[in-house]
């Protein structure tokens, strides 16, 4: 019996960046908290930006923002993970060093800071994703120590990383690719599926009884917390190659197939 069902936003539910999602999940997922299953959004994604985009549904969900840094319930925190003052500048100034493109989003629980150096992916998060964004002179001047990094590029985040920039972090923290255009860098044990398995523990909830559904890097460790892990059909082929079952694509909404499936499993 499922009792608890976690998915990605972006590249799963809907294109990268998308300010919108079918009408029908909110719908479909409605019905399926009034049959008493949790439910998780989990993405790279800050807290406020997600309750806008499920706003119908709002507390009623629970929510694992920025690729697992920040956890709430109810409305509340569950879990913060801020990393140090010192990493957290150093990472802006390597950022700054890959030049290239690069643009860097600092974000804190509820809120991401961006430079004059940043203006591309300040657009796109705040005008298509919806963040709640704050312009600074300098992102190396704050006093407030990140919880997620993210390094933009405009076409191929991934690959303008991968000579040093990767290699480096990845020896000291989390560094996921969470889409074309994003890598976010965290504490080094967090993650989305470490962060779920917070909420599956707070609810008593066990893998078997939980279904979860991704397309990216950052959402392999969510499926080793669930028995039903899914990959949407035009996912990497990495990530399908580790869930356990897949999906129509999200181009065609595959995940609202199936969460219409076992919706109607339950009306049995």
């Amino acid at each position: 019996m499922i009792k608890l069902i976690a998915t990605d936003v972006d590249g799963t539910l809907g294109e990268v960046n998308t300010p919108k999602i079918h009408e029908e999940y909110y719908t479909v997922i409605r019905a399926l908290l009034d049959r008493g299953i949790k439910g998780v959004i989990a993405s790279g994604r800050q807290y406020p930006a997600l309750l806008r985009l499920f706003s119908d549904l709002k507390d009623e969900l629970a929510y694992v923002a920025d690729n697992g840094a920040h956890v709430l319930l109810n409305g509340k925190d569950l879990y913060v993970s801020p990393m140090t003052l010192e990493v957290s500048r150093e990472l802006v100034r390597d950022v700054r060093t890959l030049g290239n493109g690069c643009e860097c989003a600092y974000c804190v629980a509820g809120k991401a800071y961006f430079s004059p150096k940043d203006q591309n992916v300040y657009r796109v998060m705040k005008e298509q994703m919806h963040y709640d964004c704050y312009m600074v002179d300098f992102l190396e001047e704050l006093e407030e120590p990140c919880i997620k990094m993210t390094v933009y590029h405009p076409s191929d985040a991934e690959g303008v990383t991968a000579e040093w920039f990767t290699p480096k972090w990845r020896e000291r923290l989390q560094v996921s690719c969470s889409g074309k255009v994003y890598m976010d860098i965290m504490n080094s044990d967090t993650n989305k599926g470490a962060s779920l398995k917070k909420i599956q523990d707070y609810y008593g909830i066990r893998p078997e009884e939980t279904m979860v559904f991704g397309d990216n890097f950052n959402d392999l460790e969510m499926f080793d917390c669930a028995y039903y892990s899914y990959a949407v059909g035009d996912a990497r082929q990495e990530v399908i190659d580790s869930a356990r079952f897949t999906a129509p694509p999200m181009k065609e909404n595959g995940v609202l197939q199936i969460l219409k499936e076992l919706l109607e499993k339950q009306n049995q």
